[in-house]
């Protein structure tokens, strides 16, 4: 049977995806998106964080289909309750499969490895059956696929023919284990074993046992517990085999017919990191939704970028693991229409380049199939995400030349879909010659159609830029009495104003401050 995969729409989808080269390592860096993705690896939930598979968030989807498609199953997850606590405790479950393949993989005893390959399928039998029942009332296209596909094996007559067949074969062995008991005289060395006739027997025995020489074993013997076998094992494993030989015949004979069930075992194990990434991410929105941050399914559309109190994933991860108060953190609206530009300037500590990384996760995380941390948020599928943030310097190059050979080199990826951000660009020459390097670059921009955030102290560009014949939207960062912050960013034109004043009173440097201090001396 063909291997399940939900976390695309269709299997040419997973293997273009797969095939696909396409490097996000800078961008991730630029936005923030690793410590994003670390917060997973770590864990929202430590059991289930090694499972969590970061693949899908270091490389966003190819196609909207995809997108949408994980919208769709992480939507339903997040609104049905029932279905999403159903679906984690069964994690556990495929946790537990997962221990037993491996078991079954490392085992090299004959015997042990063909009744672990026994309580595998038979654990496999149970588990896609109980799936079948979790995803029943599932309502997006991915979980009716799982569904789906659970039914097309569940229902086949040769599963239910195996499975019969290893249900009656279990509960024989299961039976001949439970009532094998070991007498052992501690004065005389001896162990004998003991084939009880009734489960009762057994416990009588033990207690016998631990009356007379204070001695506590187990009560039941198991072929696979512990591994490897002891000698002493060993011994009473062939006495069980000699008295049930027809049993353990069997055994023999459904691990040599029925093993090609091995890759359908593996496949199906498969899911269990595709379902920890659906949960991780669910419960990571739905607890933020808690805590009062607002959370949403970004809706796709050609128009532009458009959002309603936007926060950045990564600055509240930051809030997170410093305990501050999530309602600390100012949230802003974005508007970037497609294949338009805006120029966000102000003060140093504004909250500028927040707001670009805002608008970059949010786009970064809507590309690989994620709720968004907005009230509301439509925006493009970008193709890519293209970053310019500033960088230590190289030796022996200077900033300049470390930077335009930057975006030279990314510049073969701008297209029409594209969406660029420039954070600090171009600042290290003389400021009229940084204004004219930033306007060639916009000009290329606007020829190609690509949507740009640009975060510069050049606030001049739009009106100097076709001699402010243009749609270059001007954004400014928020300032209020004596300098404060406010994080809130608007639409409005720069002022040329440096807010220097504020830092100079900051370390009692302005000119009342000196005269204050001469005059105490």
């Amino acid at each position: 049977m063909d291997k399940l995969n939900i976390m695309f729409a269709s299997k040419a989808n997973l293997e273009k995806w797969l095939y696909d080269r396409s490097n996000w390592e800078q961008t991730r860096t630029d936005l923030n998106m690793t410590e994003v993705i670390n917060y997973f690896e770590k864990g929202l939930n430590f059991f289930y964080a090694k499972d969590f598979p970061s693949e899908y968030l270091y490389k966003p989807c190819l196609t909207q289909e995809d997108a949408e498609y994980r919208l769709d199953i992480m939507g339903e997850l997040l609104h049905d309750k029932i279905l999403f606590e159903n679906l984690y405790d069964y994690c556990a479950i495929m946790k537990r499969l997962r221990r037993l393949y491996l078991d079954y993989k490392d085992d090299k005893h004959d015997i042990q490895k063909q009744y672990r390959f026994l309580l595998l399928f038979g654990e496999y039998a149970d588990d896609i059956s109980r799936l079948k029942v979790i995803l029943s009332n599932a309502k997006s296209p991915g979980l009716r696929t799982a569904y789906a596909f659970c039914s097309e094996i569940t229902d086949s007559v040769e599963f239910k023919t195996v499975y019969n067949t290893a249900a009656s074969l279990l509960s024989k062995i299961a039976q001949i284990l439970k009532n094998v008991g070991m007498a052992i005289n501690p004065y005389e060395k001896t162990v004998t074993v003991i084939d009880c006739e009734e489960a009762g027997e057994t416990e009588l025995l033990l207690k016998d046992i631990f009356d007379t020489y204070g001695l506590k074993i187990k009560s039941r013997f198991s072929i696979v517990d512990p591994l490897p076998l002891s000698y002493l094992e060993e011994k009473v494993l062939k006495i069980l085999i000699d008295n049930n030989v027809d049993a353990f015949e069997n055994l023999k004979t459904f691990y040599g017919k029925y093993t090609e069930f091995l890759d359908d075992i593996k496949n199906f194990i498969e899911l269990l990191p595709q379902f920890v990434f659906y949960i991780s991410y669910t419960e990571f929105a739905g607890t933020m939704k808690s805590k009062g941050m607002s959370v949403c399914k970004p809706e796709f559309d050609d128009v532009g970028f458009s959002a309603s109190e936007c926060a950045g994933a990564s600055l509240i991860i930051k809030f997170l693991a410093e305990n501050l108060p999530l309602e600390d953190i100012v949230c802003n609206d974005i508007r970037l229409p497609k294949g338009g530009i805006f120029i966000l300037s102000g003060p140093n500590q504004g909250g500028k380049t927040i707001y670009l990384k805002a608008l970059g996760l949010s786009a970064y995380l809507a590309k690989c199939g994620c709720y968004v941390f907005c009230k509301e948020c439509r925006l493009p599928f970008y193709d890519n995400i293209l970053t310019h943030f500033v960088q230590r310097e190289i030796l022996g190059k200077s900033r300049l030349v470390e930077e335009i050979e930057r975006i030279e080199k990314i510049s073969n990826e701008f297209n029409k879909d594209s969406l660029v951000l420039l954070n600090e660009s171009f600042t290290s020459t003389r400021r009229k010659d940084s204004v004219e390097i930033s306007i060639h670059y916009i000009k290329k921009f606007d020829e190609i159609g690509c949507s740009v955030g640009f975060v510069s102290h050049f606030y001049e560009i739009p009106e100097v830029y076709k001699s402010g014949e243009n749609n270059i939207i001007s954004l400014r960062s928020g300032v209020g009495e004596n300098g404060r912050r406010t994080y809130i960013i608007s639409e409005q034109k720069g002022d040329g104003l440096a807010y220097a004043r504020d830092i100079a009173r900051k370390y009692g440097m302005t000119y009342e401050q000196i005269m204050e201090d001469m005059g105490k001396t």
